[in-house]
């Protein structure tokens, strides 16, 4: 069965300037993981893209391949992530 890691992080914080509490909303994929499940490399790489082209995600300064998405951004974001997670999830299971 495929498999790989990626990440899913928020950031909570009583500041009013968040949504629902939320200060950020970083999604990706973790690169050294994926080495270890190439058969998902393909389908990781068009969900990076897709994550890429939402609008008002910033790069992530790590390791990891990732997008971040702000309290102000992360609301319109949301829908996109969403379509993009059930995209990856969806070809990584036609892959099993």
């Amino acid at each position: 069965m495929a498999s790989f890691s990626s990440v899913a992080t928020a950031y909570f914080s009583s500041v009013v300037d968040s949504w629902q509490g939320l200060k950020h909303l970083s999604v990706g994929i973790d690169r050294t993981s994926l080495a270890k499940t190439p058969s998902v490399a393909q389908a990781a790489e068009r969900y990076i893209a897709a994550i890429e082209a939402i609008p008002g995600g910033r790069a992530v300064n790590s390791k990891i391949s990732a997008r971040s998405f702000d309290a102000a951004t992360a609301p319109a974001a949301v829908p996109d992530l969403i379509e993009a997670i059930e995209a990856l999830v969806e070809e990584v299971q036609q892959l099993a």
